[in-house]
């Protein structure tokens, strides 16, 4: 087979350009790592994406990062900021890639830049964030780093759907680990987060699994005032009834969402809250049907746990737990049935549940 060698005179000419000076040339360089496919874009063909895998390592080697820092850095330009943040944003498609990001030192980039006070770079910064958040540590530096105010004043008051969803999908990520969501109660953030109006669907999702996240543990639920613990219950069951599985994973398939664990997921479908329980079960009837996560389930041994919720008998939680029990055993060849684990699991689930 053919090694897939790096476009090396184009990256060089790309380096040449950052380095000039120039704000033209090195806002056509950095324009030409964001969209082109053979750099930094996340759509192409297996030839392409060969190709942009070869791209990427000789740009990765030759400190293409460092200088993509520096020029943010360096620059008085807010627009030269914007485009330099939106390189390192676009470079972030893989795990492995998000890894070489924190490697170089681009997390204080990200968040000085989040902290400006131009809109747009703010926007840029926000998208590049969500791609690092996916990590523990970084969900704890976000919040001793003053994040959780510019992230709620975003998600609040932006009148971009997209840098919405951005500041909805960092919040959810945040929510994640148990540790950082005391600091989000205390921030206010169940009663900003309700606050916002509007029908875009990913925007809603994102924002409203970080609110189920708030009111998951019981010590943290004792936190928020009951009016408030109820109004939340009543827009996450609005939500469900509402939106289907099916229309999440569009635009995430579309948008080609790569996760990197299952695990902030399944403790939802365990809570003693039946509209927790629901909302859980539509985001795991959504994320089952990829096989990315599905290979994560199996890697994080969860897959059991999960399968079990194809034997529920609440009426509302069937068609979810039909449509997860479906996406992990007819893509299985040849098909696994469940096992007596996951049988016994469900079952003790069940009674404790009733």
């Amino acid at each position: 087979m053919t090694e897939t060698k790096p476009n090396t005179q184009k990256i060089e000419q790309i380096f040449a350009a950052i380095k000039s000076g120039g704000t033209d040339e090195i806002l056509s360089a950095c324009e030409m790592l964001i969209v082109e496919d053979e750099f930094f874009q996340w759509e192409g063909a297996p030839q392409v994406r060969k190709q942009r895998e070869a791209n990427k390592l000789y740009f990765l080697e030759n400190k293409g990062i460092e200088l993509v820092i520096n020029l943010i850095n360096t620059t008085t330009e807010d627009l030269i900021k914007r485009f330099g943040i939106d390189v390192l944003w676009a470079y972030s498609e893989t795990d492995e890639n998000r890894r070489e990001l924190l490697f170089a030192g681009a997390l204080p980039i990200v968040i000085n830049c989040l902290k400006s006070e131009c809109p747009k770079v703010q926007e840029g910064a926000v998208g590049a964030l969500w791609q690092l958040l996916e990590y523990e540590p970084i969900q704890t530096k976000s919040i001793e780093e003053g994040l959780l105010e510019p992230l709620l004043n975003l998600l609040t008051t932006s009148k971009v759907v997209r840098t919405q969803t951005r500041a909805a999908g960092c919040l959810h990520l945040i929510s994640w680990n148990e540790e950082s969501r005391p600091a989000l109660i205390r921030a206010d953030a169940a009663e900003k987060i309700m606050s916002v109006e509007t029908t875009a669907l990913m925007v809603n999702y994102f924002r409203l699994l970080a609110l189920a996240n708030l009111l998951l543990v019981p010590d943290h639920r004792s936190m928020i005032p009951q009016e408030v613990f109820q109004k939340a219950l009543g827009q996450i069951s609005s939500f469900i009834s509402t939106e289907t599985p099916e229309g999440v994973r569009a635009i995430e398939d579309r948008l080609m969402y790569i996760w990197v664990s299952m695990r902030p997921y399944v403790p939802l479908v365990y809570s003693d809250v039946k509209e927790l329980f629901l909302f859980g079960m539509f985001a795991l009837a959504n994320l089952t049907y990829k096989e990315d996560n599905r290979r994560l389930l199996r890697e994080e041994d969860m897959r059991e746990k999960v399968l079990s919720l194809g034997f529920v008998t609440i009426p509302e939680a069937k068609a979810y737990g039909q449509t997860i029990m479906k996406n992990l055993l007819s893509n299985t060849k040849p098909p696994e049935p469940p096992t007596l684990y996951s049988i016994v699991y469900n079952y003790l689930n069940v009674k404790y549940r009733n």
